[in-house]
């Protein structure tokens, strides 16, 4: 029986990662924009990428064929997307904490959910408010017997999917031009001026494990 194998000298694509200290959902299609002069099929951040391409034509010709978009979860094809960020977590209630900030991630979840299960039965009628207090009362027992904090992965940084390895003077124009955008304020009203801690160059494989039948 032959096996379906990845091709281990070919990697499925590489991930230009700028990292921030903000969730990058909030800006990611804007910042990509600006980077790449390019946008992805909802084109999101025209605009930035019109005015990119005008700073630098050149640049864009060069690394315009070594963009890659990929399909997300709801199989919309897209050249970036959030992805997570080493040294953070989300305590799963919108707190994003360094690690070592466990003590502080923890108070805010118990904080978080005693505030949620106040606010819940609000939004019921009456005969399905006293079933939600319940409910919602066991969340937040649950969360004050917690001696440890939910982790999740934190999305701050930035990932641009390419096709190939780009060369030192792109990789640099890119950074350079990450740190313009973030410091000129991106999304509504540019309210996001992200700090960037640092770039990333990774390489995605894909690989299968056969197991019996």
């Amino acid at each position: 029986m032959e096996k379906l194998l990845a091709d281990p000298g070919k990697p499925d694509h590489y991930l230009f990662v700028i990292d921030t200290e903000e969730y990058a959902g909030n800006f990611e299609r804007e910042m990509y924009a600006y980077v790449t002069g390019q946008v992805g099929e909802c084109e999101v951040g025209e605009e930035v990428a019109r005015m990119a391409r005008k700073k630098d034509a050149s640049f864009f010709t060069r690394l315009e064929d070594l963009v890659k978009s990929i399909p997300d979860e709801l199989g919309d094809y897209s050249p970036v997307s959030i992805f997570p960020t080493p040294g953070w977590f989300n305590n799963g209630v919108d707190g994003h904490y360094r690690l070592g900030q466990e003590v502080e991630a923890l108070a805010h979840y118990k904080q978080q959910v005693e505030k949620r299960a106040r606010e819940a039965p609000l939004a019921y009628a009456e005969r399905h408010r006293d079933k939600v207090r319940t409910e919602e009362q066991k969340k937040v027992d649950e969360a004050n017997a917690l001696t440890e904090v939910p982790k999740h992965h934190a999305y701050q940084s930035v990932a641009i999917y390419l096709h190939k390895i780009p060369g030192k003077d792109l990789i640099e124009t890119m950074k350079k031009r990450a740190l313009e955008i973030a410091n000129e304020g991106m999304g509504f009203q540019k309210s996001s001026k992200p700090t960037i801690t640092g770039f990333r160059l990774l390489e995605q494989r894909t690989a299968f494990t056969e197991l019996p039948i």
